[in-house]
């Protein structure tokens, strides 16, 4: 299985933040929304008693809702709300949040495709926020 993307810059906690990518088949090939049949994500933080959900993003529909857009090129922007970048354990300085993109969509000809990525966004603790 490949390694998570790790985004590249930490987001300070409960603060807004932007992601964007591009929607591409196991061929490289751009996948415009119009192709999709649904687009979820999960938002969670792995812990030794399992995962915990952020912000109620547990398979949540993404498809051009939900703070999230997918336009005709295959371009997905994720408007990050504050409660995405909150931070879970407040004894860490960091904390790590996973973010599961599932996604499947109608092949050109024919037949459906899956796909899974995971990115990893590095939240920084701010000792001063409540």
């Amino acid at each position: 299985m490949p390694k998570p993307t790790i985004f590249d810059d930490e987001i300070a906690e409960e603060t807004t933040a932007q992601y964007s990518a591009i929607l591409k088949d196991e061929d490289d090939n751009v996948i415009p929304a119009a192709s999709l049949a649904s687009f979820t994500l999960t938002l969670y933080v792995k812990d030794v008693g399992g995962t915990t959900i952020i912000n109620g993003r547990d398979g949540q529909d993404v498809l051009n809702a939900n703070n999230v857009v997918v336009d005709a090129f295959g371009a997905v922007l994720w408007t990050m709300q504050v409660a995405d970048n909150a931070i879970q354990n407040s004894a860490l300085d960091y904390e790590r949040h996973y973010a599961l993109w599932e996604f499947t969509w109608t092949r050109g000809g024919g037949g459906t495709g899956l796909g899974r990525h995971e990115v990893v966004f590095i939240i920084r603790n701010l000792v001063k926020v409540p």
